[in-house]
């Protein structure tokens, strides 16, 4: 049975540095290590939470289904063109 959205607003911030992706907040979060030697970021989430990636991106876990995960990809407005 899919689970839905609940218009939870918690937010984990991510940010890129040195190539290597961290994530900030409360969120269980790990690496997985590549074949070519470089690491990938796992953030796990729950419908209704975000992901905010360098502050610019946020992704917004939708439903999560047996086979199928729906995403929001939102392009959040910069500050400094207020």
């Amino acid at each position: 049975m899919p689970q839905h959205a609940v218009g939870s607003k918690r937010c984990v911030a991510c940010e890129v540095g040195n190539g290597l992706p961290t994530a900030n907040g409360k969120a269980h979060s790990y690496y997985l290590s590549r074949q070519d030697g470089r690491r990938m970021l796992v953030v796990e989430r729950r419908p209704g939470d975000r992901l905010r990636i360098n502050g610019s991106t946020e992704v917004v876990i939708l439903e999560i289904c047996p086979n199928l995960v729906k995403l929001a990809i939102e392009c959040l407005p910069e500050s400094n063109n207020a």
